[in-house]
């Protein structure tokens, strides 16, 4: 589904924007992490990305986490 891979992809870029500025001039990631200190609303904004991503994940794909 092509709506749900864009998603997934945009909430990467989101993911990745909270941490290093917008995309793409990420100049504040740095192997091992970044160079400011993440603020607890960024924190709490990556976590809500994130689930967003891993939910959307699960019903393009199905239960990644039990495949053998």
């Amino acid at each position: 589904d092509f709506e749900k891979v864009h998603k997934i992809i945009t909430d990467t870029n989101k993911l990745c924007a909270v941490f290093s500025g917008q995309w793409p001039h990420s100049s504040y990631c740095i192997p091992g992490g970044v160079t400011c200190d993440p603020t607890e609303l960024e924190i709490n904004q990556a976590k809500n990305i994130l689930e967003s991503i891993k939910q959307n994940i699960k019903e393009s794909i199905g239960d990644f986490e039990n495949i053998n």
